[in-house]
């Protein structure tokens, strides 16, 4: 099969991937100005509400009612693992630390894709596979103690620690999620699932964010990360998704760090050192040939 970069599918698999990056920078900027209980879910209901407005825009249907009635198991638990506790762990790990290194550790999540289907659906998973998953490992190590192994303790943080948290259960996700898609579109998916994750949130906002108020440039950071991320970035991916195969569209999103590094470079002043930009080529190369192995 060639790939023509003329062809729409590539194309907004290429747009997914640039406002996934770009994106991912600006929610680990902002996790570090809002308070992450806040955060996770004024995302979700604005994501929701944006997501309804371009549906209508495009002509898309929305399938929220059926959704609900055929699906609500499934719908629950994406919108209690992936976007509650998935997306609150993520705000906590964004929180703590460079926003460059935050996006650079997303790319491990076929890794954990990987594991999560052969736990729970049985997958088998090839000596191949299991070469390419110890390369990311590798990979991420390097990217999160710079090569100072002595030090090991000390380098690993808890920002590292919870982005990795998030991503077993954002790949958990791709289960209930894969059900409900064979008869719902994915701006659906998108819509629901998310307004319930943050209406989910709320209560927790009064317990533990209490003390913390929104600025207007912590609102400003809100929204644009929203509308990149959440509403542009989900979009043209699963529009993707209908025009060209899985493993062409997640290859297409290793493209993602390096608009979201260069962001982080020019806005935030953020580099890596060698050893750590070593490990983040381990990440995305693993991961580009992780997602061409899961078609």
């Amino acid at each position: 099969m060639i790939l023509k970069i003329r062809d729409p599918g590539i194309v907004l698999a290429v747009l997914a991937s640039l406002f996934f990056g770009i994106g991912g920078t600006l929610g680990a900027e902002a996790a570090k100005h809002i308070h992450p209980i806040t955060l996770a879910a004024y995302s979700g209901i604005l994501a929701s509400m944006f997501l309804i407005v371009l549906s209508y825009l495009v002509g898309e249907e929305i399938q929220v009612r059926f959704m609900l009635k055929n699906y609500l198991g499934e719908t629950l638990n994406i919108a209690v693992l992936r976007f509650t506790l998935g997306r609150l762990l993520l705000f906590i790990g964004f929180s703590l630390i460079p926003a460059v290194q935050a996006i650079l550790l997303l790319q491990i999540e076929p890794v954990f894709v990987l594991i999560i289907r052969r736990i729970f659906l049985g997958e088998s998973v090839r000596p191949k596979q299991i070469l390419l998953m110890v390369f990311s490992i590798c990979g991420a190590f390097l990217l999160v103690t710079g090569g100072h192994v002595a030090n090991l303790v000390e380098n690993v943080s808890a920002g590292d620690i919870f982005v990795l948290l998030s991503l077993v259960f954002f790949a958990y996700g791709y289960i209930p999620s894969s059900v409900i898609m064979k008869r719902v579109n994915g701006t659906s998916v998108s819509i629901t699932t998310n307004f319930i994750a943050g209406v989910l949130m709320i209560p927790f906002i009064f317990l533990f964010s209490t003390g913390y108020t929104m600025t207007a440039d912590d609102l400003f950071l809100l929204i644009i990360y929203t509308v990149t991320f959440t509403v542009l970035g989900l979009y043209f991916w699963f529009s993707s998704l209908k025009m060209v195969a899985s493993w062409i569209v997640s290859s297409m999103l290793r493209l993602g760090p390096i608009a979201g590094g260069l962001l982080a470079y020019l806005w935030l002043g953020e580099v890596l050192n060698g050893i750590q930009l070593l490990g983040a080529t381990f990440i995305i190369m693993s991961s580009y040939l992780i997602a061409k192995e899961v078609k």
